[in-house]
């Protein structure tokens, strides 16, 4: 029935929670031994995009100097904020007229309310298709696996219209953490299976680069 289906996906979404915070508690050794282990998993690898892709590339010091480089006007979305700390330079943006954050667990966000500034929560796969204005920018730093990556491609898609500018946070396989990444899988996929190209990379920490992508 529609109120046992219900029940069940409440029950999933608790589920999905209780995992998120057991995560989140663990101790940093904790993490970075299950990550070790996991480091010998196999691993399916990314394809080689396409030169014809690469035609109007720039490369950028840092992730803001990039955003600064392709954002004019008009609305920002970020996808999975944390403390609020990126948010706080997207909001400094001259011409922004609104900032849209999605993300699972605000408790660490530090910012104060604003006009601009709308926080959506939940699971970005499940917010994402509810969003009806038009961005910009969009800048997706949520889930870095590539089963969720892909889930957010996918969610979002209606948003990703001609002259958006998309961009990945961690284009990256690994991070010095043992921490395994699907985002250079998934925005490989995308930039060759879609019409667009890519306009940026930005030059961050540890190799965990920004890919800016014009949809066209």
């Amino acid at each position: 029935t529609k109120q046992s289906l219900n029940r069940v996906l409440r029950d999933l979404i608790k589920s999905k929670m209780i995992k998120h915070s057991i995560r989140k508690a663990c101790p940093k050794f904790i993490k970075m031994f299950f990550r070790a282990i996991r480091a010998f998993s196999p691993r399916q690898a990314s394809p080689p995009i396409e030169p014809a892709k690469f035609k109007n590339a720039k490369l950028f010091a840092n992730r803001k100097l990039l955003v600064q480089e392709f954002f004019s006007h008009g609305r920002i979305l970020e996808i999975g904020t944390e403390s609020g700390v990126f948010a706080k330079f997207l909001l400094s943006l001259a011409e922004l007229e609104k900032l849209v954050t999605v993300d699972i667990d605000y408790s660490l966000f530090k910012l104060q309310p604003q006009e601009n500034l709308e926080c959506l929560k939940g699971y970005s796969h499940e917010v994402l298709p509810k969003l009806t204005e038009h961005f910009s920018l969009i800048y997706l730093d949520a889930a870095h696996d590539y089963k969720n990556v892909k889930m957010d491609l996918i969610a979002m898609a209606h948003l990703l219209r001609p002259g958006t500018v998309l961009v990945f946070n961690d284009f990256a396989i690994m991070d010095k953490n043992f921490g395994f990444y699907g985002v250079h899988r998934a925005a490989s996929e995308f930039v060759n299976n879609n019409k667009c190209s890519i306009i940026g990379l930005a030059m961050q920490n540890n190799a965990q680069y920004d890919l800016a992508v014009l949809i066209e």
